[in-house]
């Protein structure tokens, strides 16, 4: 057998050109997997993003329905409590000339002051007014509607207190008066005695 020369055999360390692009394709394996890592993570990331985006804008419409029927009811009661403010407008009118036309004319001159108490009274529930902004959330829309109500509430009250007072003046009048065509008992002894004299 022929003796082989070391110098014709390829050194072990150094490679070979066999070896060169199978190097680089583990490599490129390695980055390639993660890439794969990354994408993934990335994908998840993007999926949360858009189902919070899409709950965000599903509660954000049903908030706005919400605060569109909430409106639609807050309009319908003010329509409501301003019909309730004339009737308590007219009931207040008639309230005034009562109390001024019966100064003097009451057999109890307390049945006035319940009426100028109620007169104040409704004077401030008629001054009450809902502000005009539209809400901007459900909460605030249902102060807003719970606020109307409570207005209409307190008009009708106020309206009430007043139809009771004026009736108790007009009573205590009514009273007066028949104090008034009574002849009085001492005159009418007196007259009696004069005239027997």
């Amino acid at each position: 057998m022929p003796a082989v020369e070391p110098a014709n055999l390829p050194a072990l360390d150094t490679p070979g050109p066999s070896q060169e692009p199978g190097a680089d394709a583990g490599l490129d394996l390695a980055g390639a997997r993660g890439r794969r890592r990354w994408t993934f993570g990335a994908a998840i990331v993007t999926c949360l993003a858009v189902a919070v985006s899409l709950w965000v804008m599903s509660a954000r419409a049903e908030e706005t329905s919400r605060i569109l029927t909430l409106t639609s009811q807050i309009d319908t009661q003010v329509t409501s409590t301003s019909a309730r403010s004339q009737d308590l407008a007219a009931v207040l009118a008639t309230a005034q000339r009562v109390y001024e036309h019966s100064e003097g004319q009451v057999a109890d001159p307390a049945t006035r002051d319940v009426l100028a108490q109620a007169l104040a009274e409704a004077r401030q529930a008629g001054a009450q007014r809902l502000t005009d902004a539209p809400p901007t959330s459900v909460t605030q829309a249902r102060t807003l509607l719970a606020q109307a109500t409570h207005i209409e509430s307190s008009l009708d009250w106020a309206a009430e207190d007043l139809r009771i007072a004026v009736d108790m003046v007009q009573q205590s009048q009514g009273a007066q008066q028949v104090l008034d065509s009574r002849e009085p008992v001492g005159n009418r002894t007196i007259l009696t005695s004069r005239t027997g004299s």
